[in-house]
C-alpha cells in the first residue's frame, strides 16, 4: 500500500513539474503532434486552417507597447547575440497591427529591436522598407535599382500632333518662363522638393515638351528652307540684273 501510494505521490508530482516547467530534452529532436520529428522542433498537424494556425504567439495586443516576437541569434558568440527578429507590433486603439523583419546591423553583441526594422506591412497592405509607417502601397527609404520598371498611365501626350491641338507660340513660353521661372505645364522646384515626382506623370508631360520641341522645329525648318528658296530665287535675280547692267554699260562686248 505504502509502495503505491508512493508512485501515485511520484506521478502526480512528475505531472506537475513537467506542466508548469515545460521541460524539454536536452539533446535530440522535438516533436508536438509527431513521434518521429525531423528538425530540433517539428510541430505537426492534420488539422490546422486559416482560423486554427499551427503556431500561435499571443499577447495583450490591444495594449499599446506589446509586441509578439520570434528572435534569431547565435548562442555560441553571447548570450545576447541576437540579431534577427520577426515582430508583430500592436498599434493604439486598434485591434490591427503591424509585421516588421528587423536585423542588428553590427558585429557586437546588441540584440536586435524594433529600431533595426528593415520591412514593414500593414494591416492595409502597405509595405515599408526601412520606412516603419508606411503611407503608400510601398515606401523606400533609399536607393531602389532594377533592370526594368513599368509604369501604367492614363493616356499620352501624342494629342499634340493631331491639328485642333494649339502650340503655344515662342513668345508666349518666353513670357511664361519669365513670370514662372518654369516651363508650361510642368512642376515648379518648390512643388517637386515638397511633394517629390510621380514618374508616369513626369514621363508624360516630358515626352509632351519633346514633342511641341519637335514641332517647332519642324517649323523652323520650314521657314529655312523657304528662306532658301527666297535667296536662291533672289541671288538668281541678282545674277540676272548684273548681266543686263554688264551689257548696258560694256554695250554687249
Amino acid at each position: 500500500m505504502k509502495k503505491t501510494l508512493l508512485i501515485l505521490a511520484i506521478t502526480i508530482a512528475s505531472q506537475y513539474s513537467y506542466a508548469q516547467t515545460n521541460i524539454f530534452p536536452g539533446s535530440g529532436n522535438v516533436g508536438i503532434g509527431t513521434l518521429t520529428p525531423q528538425g530540433g522542433l517539428d510541430i505537426y498537424s492534420t488539422t490546422n486552417t486559416t482560423t486554427t494556425p499551427l503556431i500561435s504567439l499571443r499577447s495583450n495586443f490591444h495594449v499599446v507597447g506589446n509586441y509578439g516576437m520570434i528572435k534569431f541569434g547565435d548562442y555560441t558568440q553571447t548570450t545576447d547575440y541576437q540579431k534577427g527578429a520577426i515582430i508583430y507590433e500592436s498599434v493604439a486603439g486598434s485591434a490591427r497591427g503591424k509585421f516588421h523583419i528587423a536585423l542588428e546591423n553590427t558585429d557586437g553583441n546588441g540584440s536586435v529591436s524594433l529600431s533595426d526594422a528593415k520591412l514593414t506591412i500593414l494591416s492595409n497592405g502597405n509595405v515599408g522598407v526601412s520606412v516603419t509607417n508606411p503611407q503608400n502601397m510601398l515606401d523606400v527609404n533609399g536607393v531602389i535599382h532594377s533592370r526594368e520598371v513599368k509604369v501604367d498611365l492614363n493616356g499620352w501626350s501624342d494629342y499634340v500632333f493631331k491639328p485642333s491641338y494649339r502650340l503655344p507660340t515662342l513668345k508666349e513660353v518666353q513670357t511664361y518662363i519669365e513670370k514662372n521661372q518654369h516651363l508650361p505645364d510642368m512642376p515648379s522646384e518648390q512643388e517637386v522638393l515638397e511633394n517629390g515626382l510621380n514618374l508616369g506623370e513626369m514621363s508624360k508631360l516630358q515626352m509632351k515638351k519633346i514633342e511641341e520641341l519637335t514641332l517647332y522645329l519642324i517649323e523652323q525648318n520650314r521657314q529655312i528652307s523657304d528662306q532658301h528658296k527666297t535667296i536662291q530665287t533672289q541671288q538668281l535675280q541678282i545674277n540676272q540684273l548684273k548681266q543686263q547692267l554688264d551689257i548696258m554699260i560694256n554695250g554687249g562686248k
